[in-house]
């Protein structure tokens, strides 16, 4: 077998194995039916479909060229882990507004490297429409908003 096709193995070996680990913890729970989903419903359909999508990965994946080299920028992915655990801290804290616009000003412009005008617009775009979604379209609560309590 050739490098290549190990390497095409590993790419999508892992992902197949975590979706079988899901897909078989998520069939312990009541799948209900279309209409009236149970809280397994979702948790089998998308760990099916990542089982799918790593066999895609693995029969569709047979480039030969090299692959991308360890950069600094690899840390990226850490500092985007972090922005996330430090959203999770504070939104229990401080509500949804502030950390969203934190954590998004952080991925587009640090992360993203996109102006300061843009990452500004965008953030205050995607909070204003998270919030509009989940709190008064589907009716979420969330905790204490701190910024909100300011204006309103």
């Amino acid at each position: 077998m050739k490098a290549s096709c190990y390497a095409a193995l590993a790419k999508s070996a892992v992902p197949f194995a975590v979706g079988l680990f899901f897909f078989i913890l998520s069939r312990r729970l009541s799948f209900g039916t279309w209409n009236d989903p149970g809280p397994g419903l979702w948790p089998t359909c998308l760990s099916a479909l990542i089982m799918l999508v790593s066999l895609l990965l693995f029969f569709m994946d047979r480039r030969v060229e090299e692959e991308e080299s360890f950069t600094r920028d690899a840390r990226f992915p850490l500092y985007g882990l972090i922005s996330l655990a430090i959203f999770i801290l504070l939104f229990d804290q401080i509500g949804l507004t502030l950390p969203c616009l934190a954590a998004f000003v952080f991925w587009i412009r640090f992360l993203g490297k996109e102006s300061w005008r843009s990452s500004i617009l965008v953030s205050l775009g995607l909070t204003a429409a998270i919030y509009a979604i989940f709190a008064w379209g589907l009716d979420i609560p969330f905790p204490d908003d701190k910024l909100l309590h300011l204006f309103g």
